[in-house]
């Protein structure tokens, strides 16, 4: 149940994650408009993971309700999910995320414009059951209005890299819905390879697209160095 995880507990990814200058950073600018964490209960800082040439990924907080909303409240960018979302189910979503923060070091992120601020969506890695183990599969969910401009996939290929230089995971996956063409072609971008299964947690067919830590040394996989250091 560990994912082709390498031997070193979570604990200590975390720690790494949290408390040892990696590239999870407090945002200076955002101390005054810390949260208290829904979990833990404690006034907190946003974090902010990584940055790209556009995007800045941090933690997901409450207030990002109204951002996720204009995704999960819109039938056409949710046409590939069983439903929309309302604000409970949105709030509920932020809080697994921030569960898999606390649990992992890791998960879904807000992603945000740098350049002026605009809530882009959310990316990042979840567990998830596939054929019998806990794996960590990429999702991304970027706003209608700005679709078509590369968010997504520069998002989502920079979250993989993260992932593998910050945890000791040997494998990575996305699900996607098999008529979902705008989301397979980021995968086809992100990932190695791709292969029908039945998911356990729909019991539908979809596209089960993957890396493993050992294919970023193939030259046919796009690794660009998208993290700004």
């Amino acid at each position: 149940m560990n994912g082709h995880r390498r031997n070193q507990s979570s604990m200590n990814v975390r720690r790494r994650f949290r408390n040892q200058g990696g590239p999870a950073a407090v945002d200076a600018g955002s101390i005054a408009n810390g949260v208290r964490h829904p979990i833990l209960g404690r006034y907190r800082a946003v974090v902010t993971v990584l940055k790209t040439k556009r995007l800045t990924l941090r933690e997901l907080t409450l207030d990002d309700v109204d951002g996720l909303l204009e995704i999960f409240a819109d039938p056409e960018a949710m046409w590939a999910y069983p439903s929309t979302k309302d604000r409970d189910q949105t709030e509920g979503w932020i809080r697994w995320a921030m569960a898999s923060y606390q649990a992992n070091g890791w998960g879904l992120w807000a992603v945000v414009r740098s350049e002026d601020g605009r809530f882009l969506g959310d990316c990042g890695p979840m567990p998830q059951p596939v054929e019998g183990e806990q794996v960590p599969e990429l999702g991304y969910h970027i706003v209608r209005e700005e679709w078509g401009r590369g968010y997504a996939t520069e998002a989502a290929l920079a979250c993989r890299d993260w992932f593998f230089a910050n945890t000791d995971y040997e494998r990575l996956v996305s699900i996607v819905r098999p008529p979902n063409v705008a989301s397979r072609r980021v995968a086809e971008r992100v990932h190695a390879r791709m292969r029908l299964f039945v998911w356990e947690k729909t019991g539908t067919q979809e596209c089960l697209y993957e890396t493993l830590r050992s294919d970023l040394l193939d030259a046919r996989l796009d690794t660009r160095a998208t993290i700004v250091r």
